[in-house]
């Protein structure tokens, strides 16, 4: 496991968080269950980013395809919302 992969996981980990308590509107059972959810979602993060990150270096014309179709249909919904 690499720093670089510890940090994007951390990364994607803070935005599970962010994301999981947005949606879900979560009421945590104290400061422990706090500290349970934000332990869930960074090794959850750090788990995508070695995968994504393994799977990119492996399989980069698949990663470029994928990006390419992920941008495609990011415009194509920005130009729908209009």
């Amino acid at each position: 496991m690499s720093t670089f992969s510890i940090i994007v996981g951390l990364i994607i980990g803070i935005t599970l968080f962010i994301i999981l308590n947005r949606v879900l509107s979560i009421t945590f059972a104290g400061f422990y269950g706090l500290i349970v959810v934000f332990g869930i979602c960074i090794m959850l993060g750090i788990g995508i980013a070695e995968w994504g990150l393994s799977f990119a270096k492996n399989h980069y014309v698949w990663t470029g395809i994928i990006i390419v179709v992920i941008g495609l249909i990011t415009i194509g919904a920005r130009k729908g919302n209009r």
